[in-house]
């Protein structure tokens, strides 16, 4: 309730107080005898309760008043904040939103990020397959996909003609990842690499490292088929 919807009540109370007393009161006789009129004992009773309230309002009246200034302040504004002290909700607009078309999506999963990267290499895509792996790599760097994804990354070099690249990517592979299935390949590409560059001496050297060490790969077999080019 409202400081001024108090000060109104306590003045309506105030006003019935009065009228009640003034009705519960004889008559004010005329004459000489009316110094000698005597209220009844009730009625004497009664006056004391109603000065007793109204007592009681006006003090809590005096402690509104005392308030007031307090609730107004309270209840105004604060234009002294900055702006950057008070929390912002950030409107709809200002949240952005994956689009259908976005070109470069976000992945939840690994393997859906492998599997995406993979088909744009048989798109023959090599550019954004090579950034999907990467990505992979960097987001992904203990999955059971990392060996392959740092292979295929190698063979986007490969085919985008960067061999030094795909050279330094193919022996990640061997490096990181000795006991992965892409090991056998990745020796065998790091040969086609160094035979792209024309440097036959190490060509022929994993190539044979290929034959020792995969003898009964598909990769030991193509290996082999390059070397006695060689001869």
């Amino acid at each position: 309730m409202g400081y001024k919807s108090t000060a109104f009540l306590a003045a309506s109370l105030l006003f019935s107080g009065v009228m009640l007393a003034s009705c519960t009161m004889k008559s004010k006789p005329v004459g000489p005898a009316a110094h000698k009129t005597v209220l009844p004992d009730d009625t004497n009773t009664h006056l004391e309760e109603i000065q007793s309230k109204l007592e009681n309002l006006d003090h809590r009246l005096s402690a509104l008043e005392r308030l007031e200034p307090r609730i107004t302040t309270l209840d105004t504004p604060d234009h002294g904040t900055a702006d950057h002290e008070r929390p912002v909700t950030p409107s709809p607009r200002d949240i952005e939103f994956p689009q259908k078309n976005n070109p470069h999506p976000v992945y939840g999963e690994p393997i859906l990020l492998y599997n995406s990267a993979r088909s744009l290499v048989l798109e023959e895509n090599f550019h954004e397959a090579a950034r999907l792996f990467r990505e992979f790599l960097t987001r992904y760097p203990n999955s059971e996909l990392a060996d392959n994804a740092l292979y295929w990354l190698g063979e986007c070099h490969y085919s985008l003609g960067n061999f030094q690249e795909a050279i330094n990517t193919f022996k990640d592979v061997v490096t990181l990842y000795p006991k992965g299935g892409k090991v056998p390949d990745a020796l065998l590409k790091t040969a086609y690499a160094y035979l792209s560059l024309d440097d036959a001496d190490r060509a022929h050297h994993y190539l044979k490292l290929v034959v020792r060490g995969y003898p009964f790969t598909p990769a030991g077999e193509k290996a082999e088929q390059k070397l006695k080019a060689f001869q």
